[in-house]
């Protein structure tokens, strides 16, 4: 988060100055926390400001900051004299940091979150990225900044907000699938690379995607030394008095170019690179589908009730309207019945009477914070209950008895999974993971107590299988492909999952027996798994197309500004090839800083 304006800026200094800046989440929050004991540990170039209870957290931090510090004022040419100050706090499940430009610039960082694995790509931690995400953001800001502190922003043209976004995540992350690739690749297809058109949920992606990406192109093209020179260039003011970083004038100056004419040359390029990927891969007409109808325009989780006869989808209406709602809808008559509404994280699940629907929903817990927990709801919309409270859990699943839940429950940022018997409310861990752990995706087997699941340690990913009755766990993929969201075959014998290896996600399957994998869809696009229902239920009658496994329910970007769900032949195999693109087309998008944050 990052202040583009003199207003924004001086609301912003009066909300967060004074004693308690440490309480400066709340600005994003809504809600004070007078209960925490804060903590300071000082390091020679940081200030960490943690309650007490993370002090282990911030032991991490502490080294991961002073790396940064060294990386970035060698890049960047930036040093400070006085020391930085980074607020951490796990009180709020929110993915997310900010950063302030005021004085000598401050960060304030949620931690301890499990959905990051979920909104996040790559092999890096939650608390590596984050931190030196918005790190980025005080160096940048001290490069540009003149004597006229933030009136300069009122005598020179501000540095636009992507490219501000575009610095931080080419200073500290990779390009990868969820912070650029599948975002830029389908609005680029779309011809609609604006990202303040209003027409997508997802423009706010769109712009830390774009702004990715054309701080990749500029390094490549200019040199990472002109990106340097561009931050500390200064254009004089008041008759030579003072002077402010201009971007336009900066960009003129040091690249010798124009932005707009670099933005012309950039958009060119991408168009090239992804519509040659294009002409190479699977398109959605290429495919053997039958379409769902679903209330809104995009797709977060779909899933068939177990005798099939209706679909629980959790969708979003439109940019205007971005609450989830998950609806029930009778595909042989078209009723739609709304089941509950919210912050709903997928995947939802259903009881295997299909009496009942479980999710998880973000909402207020202790002290006001906001955190998920686990809810059900009847599937006729009526007699919705909360099964937990302030337990920051997610992803239930029914076992196939109906007689035990299992969920994902969050603690001091490790994530575990624990078993709810529904007849007497008692919750069980089983099992006993430590440290930066992450879980996402937990499906119960049809007929066994085995659980499937996406883990992240150490941020390296895997789909594991857990068997309940010996606490044995088994990882079925590479770490480097980062795959995710496991959905059972209705017999247990075979896994789809969602990977995000090509950038955006495609479905694959794991068969048991064999221990292999098959690539299911190799779409430009993408797909994304959410169910597989039986053959006997797979297609209409008014279909003649053959599906002896049955069939994957399915999502997929028909633009930037629409989901589209389908059911895909279980069976299917895509064309396994890879894409050829001319390199001066796509060198940018492994073009690396001359010093890596560790």
């Amino acid at each position: 988060m990052t202040i583009r304006n003199v207003v924004a800026a001086l609301l912003l200094l009066c909300a967060t100055t004074g004693t308690a800046q440490a309480q400066s989440f709340s600005t994003v929050t809504g809600r004070n926390h007078p209960e925490i004991d804060w903590r300071v540990a000082t390091t020679e170039h940081f200030e960490v400001v943690h309650p007490a209870r993370l002090g282990d957290i911030a032991a991490e931090a502490a080294p991961i900051a002073e790396a940064t510090y060294d990386t970035l004022s060698a890049t960047l040419d930036v040093a400070f004299d006085e020391r930085i100050r980074v607020y951490l706090s796990d009180q709020d499940a929110i993915v997310n940091g900010f950063a302030v430009p005021f004085g000598t610039g401050y960060t304030d960082i949620w931690v301890n979150t499990n959905d990051w694995a979920a909104s996040f790509s790559g092999a890096t931690s939650w608390l590596r990225l984050v931190l030196a995400h918005e790190l980025t953001h005080i160096f940048h800001y001290e490069a540009a900044r003149s004597g006229l502190g933030v009136w300069a922003l009122a005598l020179g043209g501000s540095f636009p907000r992507v490219w501000t976004e575009g610095l931080a995540q080419y200073q500290a992350e990779t390009w990868n699938a969820q912070r650029g690739e599948r975002w830029l690749r389908a609005a680029v297809l779309d011809d609609a690379l604006a990202y303040d058109d209003g027409r997508s949920l997802w423009n706010g992606r769109l712009l830390y995607a774009s702004g990715h990406s054309q701080v990749r192109y500029f390094a490549q093209q200019h040199g990472d030394s002109t990106l340097t020179d561009l931050l500390h260039h200064k254009t004089d003011v008041l008759f030579g008095l003072a002077e402010v970083h201009d971007f336009e004038a900066a960009f003129r100056a040091t690249a010798g170019q124009s932005y707009e004419t670099f933005y012309e040359q950039w958009r060119r390029d991408v168009n090239v690179y992804y519509n040659t990927l294009a002409s190479q891969l699977e398109t959605l007409d290429s495919l053997q589908t039958d379409t769902l109808a679903v209330p809104g325009r995009y797709v977060d989780g779909l899933a068939y009730s177990p005798d099939t006869s209706r679909i629980a989808a959790l969708t979003q209406h439109s940019p205007a309207r971005p609450v989830r709602r998950l609806h029930v809808i009778d595909p042989s008559t078209g009723a739609v019945t709304r089941g509950a509404e919210g912050a709903i994280e997928p995947p939802v699940a259903w009881h295997p009477s299909g009496e009942r629907i479980a999710f998880s929903r973000r909402t207020r817990a202790a002290h006001g914070s906001l955190v998920d927990d686990v809810f059900v709801v009847d599937a006729d919309g009526t007699d919705e209950r909360r099964l937990t409270h302030g337990r920051r859990t997610s992803a239930p699943t029914f076992g196939p008895d109906g007689d035990r839940l299992a969920f994902v429950a969050t603690q001091g940022g490790t994530a575990n999974v624990h078993l709810r018997a529904l007849k007497t409310g008692g919750t069980t861990r089983v099992t006993d993971y430590e440290g930066d752990v992450q879980i996402t995706a937990l499906r119960w087997h049809p007929t066994q107590d085995t659980l499937a699941f996406a883990r992240v340690s150490e941020a390296e990913r895997e789909l594991v299988l857990y068997d309940l009755d010996t606490g044995a766990s088994t990882a079925l993929t590479d770490p480097a492909t980062d795959d995710r969201r496991p959905v059972w075959s209705p017999d247990g014998s075979q896994l789809a999952y969602t990977s995000l290896r090509d950038g955006v996600p495609n479905a694959f399957v794991y068969d048991l027996s064999t221990h292999t994998h098959r690539r299911a869809t190799h779409l430009v696009r993408g797909a994304t798994v959410h169910d597989w229902v039986p053959a006997d239920s797979a297609f209409g009658a008014e279909s003649s197309r053959a599906a002896p496994e049955g069939a994957l329910v399915t999502s997929t970007a028909l633009s930037k500004a629409r989901d589209g769900a389908f059911r895909l032949p279980a069976h299917r195999t895509a064309r396994s090839v890879a894409p050829a693109v001319p390199g001066q087309y796509d060198d940018w998008t492994t073009t690396r800083p001359p010093r890596t944050i560790p």
